[in-house]
């Protein structure tokens, strides 16, 4: 979609200007193609960070450090 677009090439902008973009959210892939660097968080801790994304499959990540902390269904 349009937005989602626009959304992504603004919040690269912002970040290419040289300030900080802190997003949190659930959809995995979309928010693989903004960020450079990630925190996953399970229950208010955070579990796992990465400062280069472009080397690891984040959605693998997550499910690895879910499914170790017994919370995956």
């Amino acid at each position: 979609p349009i937005s989602v677009k626009l959304f992504e090439n603004i919040i690269k902008s912002y970040a290419k200007a040289g300030n900080i973009v802190m997003i949190s959210g659930h959809g995995i892939k979309e928010l693989e193609s903004i960020c450079t660097s990630t925190y996953i968080m399970n229950k208010g801790e955070i579990v796992y960070h990465s400062d280069d994304i472009s080397t690891i499959n984040l959605s693998e990540e997550f499910f690895k450090v879910v499914s170790n902390s017994g919370d995956a269904q």
